[in-house]
């Protein structure tokens, strides 16, 4: 009523609106019916643990690739994050599989700070994406560097020897993570 009165307008004041489109914001899809024979069986939550562990290797190394053993790799990797070690690897892969989806919903949020965000982070795990494909294609030996600018043009320092390091980059970048640096120029197999 105090806003009503103050401004002449009806409607809820201000904060209280605020608040409410805040909290529809950040509410999941709703879920399927929860008895009867076709409801879906509802995914527990993420433990905050498990949720931070994912999303540091999420964006570190990207999405899990194919197969058994990079699942494990990733659920590994998971785990050394500070995620509970009794993680399962389908658990792992269901919590990364839940945080993709939110990240790619909350990028088209229509909230423009929450969108930037979140569009960072589904940019990120492309790009991951992209280096795991050129790492395979380097290990099959059909990998051609992308044409371009010199070393020099492109601002990099003098010792930089554009197809030796730049393969080294992606094989550094798949194997240490994204933006591991030091690591990578301590890998004497990368940069030896």
């Amino acid at each position: 009523r105090g806003h009503a009165k103050a401004t002449g307008k009806s409607g809820p004041a201000p904060k209280a609106a605020d608040k409410r489109r805040r909290l529809a914001e950040n509410r999941e899809a709703p879920s399927a019916p929860s008895s009867g024979a076709d409801a879906a069986p509802r995914a527990p939550p993420i433990l905050p643990e498990l949720r931070g562990a994912v999303s540091k290797v999420l964006l570190r190394y990207g999405p899990p690739g194919g197969g058994s053993a990079a699942a494990k790799a990733f659920a590994a990797r998971v785990v050394g994050e500070g995620a509970p070690p009794d993680s399962s690897v389908s658990v792992v892969l269901q919590a990364s599989n839940a945080l993709q989806a939110e990240w790619t919903r909350l990028s088209k949020s229509g909230v423009p700070d929450k969108e930037k965000k979140f569009r960072g982070k589904v940019a990120r795990l492309q790009l991951c994406a992209r280096v795991r494909e050129a790492v395979a294609a380097i290990d099959a030996g059909r990998w051609q560097p992308p044409a371009g600018m010199s070393a020099s043009e492109a601002g990099l320092p003098p010792w930089w020897r554009p197809r030796a390091h730049d393969v080294a980059l992606l094989q550094g970048t798949a194997r240490h993570g994204f933006g591991a640096y030091g690591d990578m120029f301590r890998d004497a197999e990368l940069f030896g």
